[in-house]
């Protein structure tokens, strides 16, 4: 049952069951092949998703020396979310995302996400919390793959 799923996801963690039975009642799933673009850098941000089976790739792409240079920042697997950007101005995507083999998700409308945090502060607090915590840890990590760059030249470990 999708709510088992849902109890065990990070991202809910701290959720009462009946909080996450009102997250089930918004989700939808879609699947992705193998090397299927599923967003982009810079698109409007949307769109919260969770791995439910396969991986994402997310990367983004620099210039350097006037060449540009695709960077894996992180692999997503199951259980793990990505799409935070739907819930921060200016709502743009920060990363692209593909798909790792065959691929399905969970997805979230933010719009329907927010509302369900507009209507439960507790519910609000605890997603938001999880999500800020969850981003700084990916953003710690980012620092040490930029550290390695500056340290050992640009291949992409």
């Amino acid at each position: 049952m999708i709510v088992d799923f849902f109890s065990k996801v990070r991202i809910f963690k701290g959720l009462k069951k009946n909080e996450l039975n009102k997250v089930a009642e918004i989700y939808q799933k879609t699947e992705y092949a193998d090397g299927a673009q599923i967003l982009k850098a810079g698109d409007n941000a949307n769109t919260l998703f969770i791995v439910s089976s396969g991986k994402v790739k997310l990367k983004f792409t620099i210039a350097l020396l006037n060449e540009p240079i695709d960077l894996t920042i992180d692999i997503m697997k199951q259980g793990d979310f990505f799409g935070w950007s739907s819930f921060a101005e200016p709502y743009k995507y920060t990363a692209s995302a593909y798909a790792v083999g065959n691929t399905e998700l969970i997805q979230f409308r933010a719009e329907e996400m927010k509302k369900l945090c507009d209507a439960s502060d507790h519910l609000g607090r605890i997603l938001m919390n999880n999500i800020t915590t969850i981003v700084s840890e990916r953003f710690s990590r980012l620092e040490g793959l930029l550290k390695h760059i500056v340290q050992t030249g640009i291949d992409n470990p």
